[in-house]
């Protein structure tokens, strides 16, 4: 059900049609989108931003039924869907501000403030969305929750899930990009839907826009809107008008195109296939174009989109790739932990069977030595151990010369110092030697000739104790390297 691009059906609601478009991808990766429209009961559905549209419910489902192919009393698996309304069914204004807030709650606040202040329309049950477009200008998109619940609801009833939402003229101008320069302004009309939109772009960026409901004057309309727009924006004029209407005559292009003086450029399928690079029929009709634009990928729509929708299901995409990717991260790690077991398992089992083979050495070991009258049994191996330790302990004695020992020592010896007893440790060849010196400067001196002589190393003063005669009682250790002096 979760995709991670744009959602591959869509569904546009209009007061004379509904559209509905589907995109799929061939065995060659190729694009294509199919659409179809169906008309809609005059009445059905009035546009509004404020009021509910839909006057009744169940016949707009038993149409759109119709339309998408859903039998009666089913749903449809889910499908994720771009839904797209009229113009009429919002309320859009560019908001000039002092200063911009960074956070969106502050933006929020100030635009609500704004527009309560400026008494333009019922903010405190509209659904507010926004879009910086310039260092002090902000996009505001307004809709009532009830309109759109209305929608959502008619959506969820014919198990279709709604993850975006938008308005046809924040969609269809991104045709624009495929004839014009970015650095130009352009003109964009929609007249599609019973509504009159006028936008002006320049660098992918709306500068201007209104919104009416069309008139019988729709070339007065233009004339006013774009006297408007050159009072506001003095020194940018307009050179080139899209036109996208469910008529275009080619008397009526014509027309404008002389009063305006403009280039007029009839939007229909040729120029949106070049503009999204997915393959239109040339009898697509126009009010089909929307739905299909919803289904264009996001790097074909430079100018943003503003979705009215406020739900969570945008960023479903991004984290199913982000819990995918982790996924993928966590199975890697299994495996790799897996075969490292495995091979941990494989060298314990050599170990095992090597240490199997040695203790059936041993045992044959013994076996042999009992035969020829040899115990080697453990007891008897920790017997001989002990004995083993002992014999070297006696040959270290042996080996032992008392002589160079006594001529090291006294070499070292001053003349203030007295030797009183000597132990030896045969084991750790160290000596703990106990004696007094007339002064504590005479021990030092002592330690001090025990360091420098090559017999001796790590002399280390263990206790010391100063008499009433001032005569200092001592015992030290000191490490002692017989081979160092030969014997």
């Amino acid at each position: 059900m979760l995709g991670f691009g744009p959602p591959r059906y869509s569904l546009k609601l209009g007061p004379r049609q509904a559209a509905w478009a589907v995109r799929s991808t061939d065995w060659r990766r190729r694009t294509r989108v199919r659409s179809i429209v169906a008309d809609l009961p005059s009445g059905l559905l009035r546009p509004s931003p404020v009021e509910p549209n839909i006057s009744d419910v169940d016949a707009l489902k038993s149409r759109l039924r119709a339309l998408i192919g859903i039998p009666a009393g089913r749903q449809a698996p889910g499908w994720q869907i771009a839904l797209v309304l009229s113009d009429l069914c919002v309320r859009t204004v560019l908001l000039n501000v002092d200063t911009l807030p960074s956070r969106l709650s502050e933006r929020d606040a100030l635009i609500r403030w704004r527009l309560e202040k400026e008494a333009t329309f019922p903010v405190a049950s509209a659904r507010i969305v926004s879009q910086v477009v310039g260092p002090h200008t902000m996009l505001v998109v307004m809709i009532g929750e009830s309109v759109l619940r209305q929608y959502e609801t008619v959506c969820g009833d014919l198990g279709l899930v709604p993850v975006s939402v938008n308005a046809t003229s924040f969609l269809l101008p991104n045709v624009a990009r495929a004839s014009s320069p970015v650095e130009e302004p352009s003109g964009w009309v929609s007249l599609l839907d019973e509504g009159f939109t006028f936008m002006i772009h320049r660098a992918d960026r709306p500068v201007f826009v209104r919104t009416k409901t069309q008139s019988s004057q729709i070339l007065g309309d233009l004339v006013a809107s774009l006297a408007f727009y050159e009072e506001t924006h003095p020194g940018t004029p307009l050179r080139r008008l899209y036109v996208l209407g469910e008529e275009q005559e080619p008397d009526a292009m014509t027309a404008i195109s002389k009063e305006l003086d403009l280039e007029v450029v009839p939007v229909g399928p040729i120029l949106a296939q070049q503009a999204w690079r997915v393959p239109l029929d040339e009898a697509t009709p126009p009010g089909a174009l929307p739905a299909i634009a919803a289904l264009a990928p996001r790097r074909r729509q430079a100018i943003p989109a503003v979705d009215l929708s406020g739900s969570h299901y945008a960023y479903l995409g991004p984290a199913c790739a982000a819990l995918v990717l982790v996924s993928l991260l966590l199975v890697g790690l299994i495996v790799g932990n897996v075969q490292e077991a495995r091979t941990i398992r494989a060298q314990a089992m050599d170990v095992e069977q090597a240490l199997a083979r040695v203790q059936e050495q041993d045992r044959q070991v013994q076996l042999r030595g009992q035969m020829e009258g040899v115990d080697l049994s453990d007891t008897a191996m920790g017997r001989l151990t002990a004995q083993v330790v002992f014999a070297n302990d006696l040959i270290a004695k042996r080996a032992f010369s008392w002589t160079r020992f006594l001529s090291d020592l006294e070499a070292t010896v001053p003349p203030r110092v007295s030797i009183n007893s000597i132990r030896l440790d045969f084991k750790d060849a160290v000596i703990a030697i106990a004696g007094s010196a007339l002064s504590l400067k005479d021990l030092t001196t002592f330690i001090i000739s025990l360091e420098d002589h090559r017999a001796f190393k790590d002399a280390q003063l263990l206790h010391h104790r100063v008499g009433d005669n001032d005569v200092v009682e001592f015992t030290l250790t000191v490490r002692y390297q017989s081979q160092a002096g030969g014997s």
